[in-house]
């Protein structure tokens, strides 16, 4: 990946980062515990998996591009 394309995949993932907080929050009204428990577990898994399978290959070719840097 080109380093425009990788700096412009980081910043659109990024602005990812406020709508996976609010659903988080909004999860926080499913009345199942058992359900909510689940649907949190899964919204941790596809924010994992963004950030492993995306974010970590750009990050090691382009360091400097590290949001948490």
């Amino acid at each position: 990946m080109d380093r425009e394309t990788a700096t412009e995949v980081v910043k659109l993932l990024k602005s990812l980062d406020p709508i996976f907080h609010e659903i988080g929050k909004k999860s926080r009204n499913i009345d199942d515990e058992d359900e909510q428990v689940d649907f949190r577990m899964r919204l941790g898994k596809v924010v994992g998996d963004i950030y492993t399978d995306l974010m970590i290959p750009i990050i090691k070719e382009y360091p400097e591009l590290d949001p948490d840097q």
